[in-house]
């Protein structure tokens, strides 16, 4: 028998194979699946949330890209010239394309240059670019120009203020520049652990001198990705808890769900860590990326945060709000609190209400603000 004739009959018998272990799991699987418990279909259901969390944000992102028209869609082409496309985030859309061995597919591909890869000089100036975000940031730092503001967590049940989360602010004579631009260039020329550490020192000595002054407020500060995954990192905690013992249970962190899922192994043992000095996690721009659930579980994560973009879309987009109510749905099977950001109208408020969620904060509530009127809004709407 000839080898190829072999190979083929070995083949066959390996794909029967496959088939017959895949049926048999399938119905394994079903008849394992119509004897969950409740609290199990719960998870289930919120993990099926993550995913459709990750692709709707995926899709936007996608969408936000996409150019008007593409470059060789050509509306008055002859209709045996004309594909549909059906894979991506578009179904449907007409483009122009030419059958593989026409005349015309081989002109186009003879015509269309091939793409020529970054002149050195463009990768020397992004070096550059980079060098000199760097060091404007490190005279920024040295200069005094960040400072924490601090916004509000509101109890949506009652409008009392629970706490504070510190965000960072570029103080300059034309103004202040917010958190989310400063981050993501601290991120990108890799500043980012440097300026993490900064602000995880400055809100620890605000949290240290309101307590001297008697008043026991919670603070969150965000993790950076970069900052998380830095061996230095546990290191500055230990030396924060070494000169302020009680500094755990009065400062949250904050982890943005992307850097649980990018950094995998390692995250779970760095949040064992987390656990073992008492911090607790608040796990921020949830419903954006695919987590895992065996992470969410883990000793340290005590609350989840919806993300901004999911909140503000919620009350037009029946997909973003299905997405926000399965989110608080798991945060509530999983015993955890569940917190909204960015919220802007008073129908985002009746809705994350409606839908269990706990606490929110956003420029309904109240906007970033100094450590002095801070302390004045504790004070004025704080636990009596």
């Amino acid at each position: 028998m000839p080898v190829m004739s072999r190979l083929g009959i070995v083949s066959l018998a390996l794909l029967f194979v496959v088939s017959v272990l895949l049926l048999a799991s399938m119905h394994t699987a079903n008849a394992y699946e119509d004897n969950l418990p409740g609290g199990v279909t719960t998870l289930l259901g919120g993990a099926a949330a993550l995913a459709a969390g990750w692709e709707w944000r995926r899709r936007r992102a996608r969408k936000a890209r996409r150019p008007e028209r593409l470059s060789g869609e050509q509306p008055g082409a002859a209709p045996d010239a004309m594909l549909r496309e059906t894979s991506g985030d578009a179904p449907g859309r007409v483009i122009a394309t030419a059958p593989p061995g026409s005349n015309t597919a081989r002109a186009r591909r003879a015509k269309t240059p091939k793409p020529a890869a970054a002149p050195p000089a463009e990768a020397a100036h992004r070096v550059t670019a980079i060098h000199a975000t760097f060091d404007a940031y490190r005279r920024a730092l040295e200069g005094d120009e960040f400072t924490l503001h601090y916004q509000p967590r509101v109890r949506l049940a009652d409008s009392e203020v629970t706490g504070f989360e510190a965000l960072l602010r570029r103080i300059r004579d034309a103004g202040s520049e917010g958190t989310a631009a400063l981050v993501e260039q601290a991120e990108k020329s890799a500043f980012g652990p440097r300026l993490g550490e900064w602000i995880l020192r400055t809100a620890a000595r605000q949290s240290l001198a309101w307590r001297q002054s008697g008043v026991s407020v919670p603070i969150a500060v965000n993790i950076s990705p970069s900052q998380f995954c830095d061996p230095g990192f546990l290191r500055v905690l230990g030396d924060l808890i070494a000169s302020d013992p009680a500094l755990p249970a009065h400062l949250e962190l904050e982890l943005a769900e992307a850097a649980l899922t990018l950094y995998g192994d390692g995250a779970t043992q760095t949040l064992r860590e987390l656990a073992a000095m008492g911090f607790g996690v608040q796990v921020d721009q949830f419903g954006t990326a695919a987590s895992s659930l065996h992470r969410l579980g883990q000793g340290p994560v005590r609350a989840l945060k919806i993300d901004r973009s999911l909140v503000l879309a919620a009350p037009a987009d029946a997909e973003a709000g299905r997405i926000v109510r399965a989110s608080v749905a798991l945060a509530l099977a999983m015993e955890l609190k569940v917190i909204a950001v960015g919220v802007e109208t008073a129908e985002q408020y009746r809705l994350l209400q409606s839908w269990g969620c706990h606490e929110a904060q956003g420029y309904l509530f109240m906007p970033p603000m100094a450590p002095a009127k801070a302390l004045q809004v504790w004070h004025g709407h704080g636990p009596g």
